[in-house]
């Protein structure tokens, strides 16, 4: 095994183990570097992982896309050396999430607020001053 496949075979290990440590159920996939993710909710997640110096995403979305299990959500996580680690998704999976997380926290302040398209800014003011108020 090269020194490049091992690089590889750690940085898949260490995005499961963080998903796992998020409290994540993680299964590994016959494929190198395929994980599926499952949330809580049932939600399901295919997760690539890619530790490569040379990038090449349009390689990687499309291996991605063909590989992915149908229903389930996409997420490619690649890192290059002493780089930090990055995830793309497509861009309507990540402004759904972004929607669900901005109800899920309205309704945190307020449920009246159920249906509310409130800022981070605005939620993040609303609890400090909820919490001021207790």
């Amino acid at each position: 095994m090269t020194n490049t496949r091992t690089k590889g075979l750690v940085f898949e290990r260490e995005v499961a183990a963080a998903f796992t440590a998020a409290g994540f159920e993680v299964r590994g996939l016959e494929a190198g570097g395929d994980h599926l993710v499952i949330s809580h909710d049932g939600h399901v997640l295919h997760v690539e992982a890619k530790r490569q110096e040379r990038m090449q995403l349009p390689t990687w979305l499309r291996q991605q896309e063909r590989d992915c299990p149908q229903g389930a959500l996409r997420a490619l996580v690649f890192r290059q050396s002493r780089r930090p680690a990055y995830v793309v998704e497509p861009f309507e999976q990540f402004v759904r999430r972004e929607a669900a997380i901005g109800r899920i926290l309205a309704l945190l302040v307020d449920p009246a607020y159920a249906d509310a398209m409130l800022t981070r800014r605005q939620i993040a003011e609303a609890l400090a001053e909820r919490a001021g108020h207790e």
